[in-house]
């Protein structure tokens, strides 16, 4: 016999909206990505780097909690489940979610790539035009390449709103603090450091 859930009609396990309205539309699609902190997936991602580079070492310990130091000594008094990687970590464009993220990078391939560009005349600051990261296989077995696209424009007023709207500060890596929780009067000096950076040597923003 059939039963009704408020304006659905359930028969025989099926959902009959009888009112043209639906709990989801029927285009939806789940948006892409993880966050403020950027998961690679696989196969083909597009970003644009937006800020300059934080340095340091990243290890893990025995209950999976991440801890940073700008040196590799300053790891060294704690208990670690494996050795210290070097870490990169910047802020991106995400075009996959249409938001400012951090990319904390430790593999040596991504990083190998970047640099490679960076100090090519062809191509230099890596802030200058859109970087493909493409990712295969699983595991062990993941690999990353790194490739280049043409130098092009940014809608840097969309990059821009979405840093004043949340502004990041990426040192607080390093002190173990929460980057997207600046104080408010942090605010403005962090706002300026990013046009600053982003704007440097007459990229092509």
């Amino acid at each position: 016999m059939p039963r009704f859930n408020g304006a659905i009609m359930i028969v025989r396990n099926q959902q009959i909206n009888i009112n043209g309205m639906s709990f989801l539309p029927n285009n939806y699609e789940a948006p892409q990505g993880g966050g403020s902190y950027t998961k690679l997936k696989a196969g083909e991602n597009r970003i644009r780097i937006v800020s300059n580079s934080l340095l340091g070492w990243l290890g893990w310990d025995a209950d999976n909690k991440p801890h940073r130091s700008a040196k590799k000594e300053g790891l060294d008094s704690l208990s670690l489940r494996d050795k210290p990687r070097h870490f990169w970590a910047f802020l991106i464009w995400n075009y996959a979610t249409d938001q400012i993220e951090i990319l904390e990078v430790t593999q040596r391939s991504i990083q190998d790539g970047i640099m490679s560009l960076y100090h090519s005349e062809d191509w230099g600051d890596p802030k200058g035009y859109d970087i493909l990261v493409m990712k295969t296989g699983e595991g062990m077995e993941t690999k990353y390449t790194i490739q280049g696209t043409p130098k092009s424009k940014l809608d840097i007023d969309q990059v821009f709103a979405a840093f004043k709207k949340s502004p990041i500060d990426l040192s607080r890596l390093i002190t173990g603090d929460d980057p997207f929780d600046a104080a408010n009067d942090e605010a403005d000096m962090l706002i300026q450091k990013f046009e600053d950076d982003f704007n440097a040597d007459g990229l092509p923003i």
